[in-house]
């Protein structure tokens, strides 16, 4: 009775409702990361309810759900990636560039046609050849025009690097975030992507022993514990994004600026940018601002910013005057010195730095520049300038 449940929910009641919330998050939800969970969760209702029919005597009634399971993993490793993208870059807008990512799935889509449309008789060899195998990788033959062994190379490859790609995304934005307030306001969403990355980061492991026959060997079709870890990851997102949904809308952004608005000195006062009412722009800009923390870099220019936000450098200068009344040079040395103040306060290394280091450090690239820059703008020495500005 025990085994009839689990079965069940493994293979029917789970995938259902990953269908359910899958179709619901690309059909009326608005939001990229919404859009790439979906099509994960989708990814997995069609694995799990695939597998159930491929055990006998089912495969011998649907042999073409063979295929399925192959070409599904072809979705699984971008749409987990694109989902961790768009959660840490909520300022990157969804173009049609990012389709390529499932380029390798169209293209076996197409491939795998005819084997689709092929008679009952001929898809059973083939499964019966394919059933012979013990080691996926030792596999060389095909049912369209490419042997199957580089389609078993190509989805590993292509898994090992959305996995990295999503863990290195990860930590850049993480140890961004340390550097202010970024991480303290998306503790959830870090914990989110911290745990779900090291799922996936396990299930690579396991998968790529298996597919050298070195750990718990390919056995066919026949249900084996690994497919229940690589589901586990399935499952810990769709329990997070019912519970947690706010985690889909990726950063919650609050600014340096923001952050010091409660600082009562007449110097803070004249740095902190002006609160005004921000259009989707300005918020975009912003945001960019602190999750990338581009600004540290001297090279750092309007058109790094507007290429980076997919906008033109007239844009994102007229929108810095409308709000903030300051043209971009300025804009950014608001920043820098914002930046300063921050690491300064949180940061023992910062506090013992000094003007010259910390001009180089928030991207001034030398104290005679930062002395410009304090000069023309608050007509001050850096030393003056930051005995009251840091105390």
């Amino acid at each position: 009775m025990f085994y009839f449940i689990l079965k069940n929910l493994y293979f029917f009641i789970l995938p259902i409702f990953f269908l359910l919330v899958g179709i619901r998050h690309i059909c009326f939800k608005r939001s990229p990361v919404s859009l790439f969970l979906g099509i994960y969760l989708l990814s997995f209702f069609v694995r799990n309810v695939s597998a159930y029919f491929l055990a006998e005597p089912e495969i011998s009634f649907a042999p073409h759900f063979y295929v399925y399971q192959s070409l599904i993993h072809y979705l699984i490793g971008p749409s987990a990636y694109l989902y961790t993208y768009f959660a840490l870059k909520p300022y990157k807008k969804l173009t049609f560039w990012y389709a390529l990512h499932f380029f390798p799935f169209v293209f076996y889509t197409i491939e795998l046609f005819p084997f689709l449309i092929s008679s009952l008789e001929y898809k059973r060899q083939v499964l019966d050849d394919f059933l012979k195998v013990k080691e996926l990788i030792t596999y060389n033959k095909t049912v369209g025009f490419v042997p199957r062994i580089y389609h078993t190379i190509a989805k590993f490859i292509s898994i090992l690097v959305y996995t990295f790609l999503s863990i290195q995304l990860y930590i850049k934005s993480y140890f961004n975030s340390a550097k202010s307030s970024l991480y303290y306001n998306n503790k959830q969403l870090y914990r989110w992507l911290f745990f779900d990355n090291l799922l996936k980061f396990l299930s690579l492991i396991l998968i790529t022993l298996q597919g050298f026959g070195i750990f718990n060997p390919f056995h066919g079709f026949a249900f084996q514990p690994l497919d229940a870890f690589v589901f586990s990851d399935a499952l810990y997102n769709f329990i997070f994004i019912v519970f947690a949904p706010k985690i889909q809308s990726g950063l919650l952004f609050k600014n340096f600026q923001d952050d010091l608005l409660n600082q009562t000195s007449n110097k803070d006062e004249s740095i902190n940018v002006k609160q005004k009412p921000r259009d989707a722009l300005m918020e975009k800009i912003n945001i960019y601002m602190e999750t990338e923390v581009p600004f540290i870099e001297d090279s750092f220019s309007i058109k790094t910013m507007s290429q980076s936000l997919n906008v033109t450098e007239r844009q994102v200068s007229t929108i810095i005057k409308k709000t903030y009344d300051s043209n971009f040079a300025n804009f950014v040395a608001k920043w820098r010195l914002n930046y300063i103040k921050n690491m300064h306060s949180s940061s023992p290394e910062w506090a013992n730095f000094t003007i010259e280091q910390m001009a180089e450090r928030a991207g001034f690239g030398s104290r005679q520049t930062l002395h410009k820059v304090i000069n023309r703008m608050y007509n001050q020495t850096p030393s003056d300038f930051f005995k009251e500005y840091l105390k």
